[in-house]
């Protein structure tokens, strides 16, 4: 097995646990910017995107934020967190 199949496999499994993960964030907490669940709603988010940046470091010879402004993901419902983390 090469390096980039363990890579492969082991990025597989952490997807899988940050989906359930996702999935377990409690349902009735509304990604909304209301100040007492502001935290939450950025580690999730965070946590979704982080899926995102591992491609994006396999698959990109250099990131530049000068010429695309980093944007953070901002769901409106946890379907939509769930959808974006599992784009990839």
């Amino acid at each position: 097995m090469t390096l980039g199949q363990t890579f492969a496999g082991e990025l597989e499994h952490e997807a899988a646990a940050t989906r359930k993960m996702l999935e377990d964030f409690p349902r009735k907490l509304r990604l909304e910017t209301a100040r007492k669940i502001n935290a939450p709603r950025r580690l999730a988010v965070h946590i979704a995107e982080m899926i995102v940046w591992a491609k994006l470091a396999v698959t990109t010879a250099q990131l530049d934020y000068a010429l695309e402004p980093y944007k953070p993901f901002e769901p409106k419902t946890n379907a939509e967190l769930l959808e974006y983390s599992t784009k990839t």
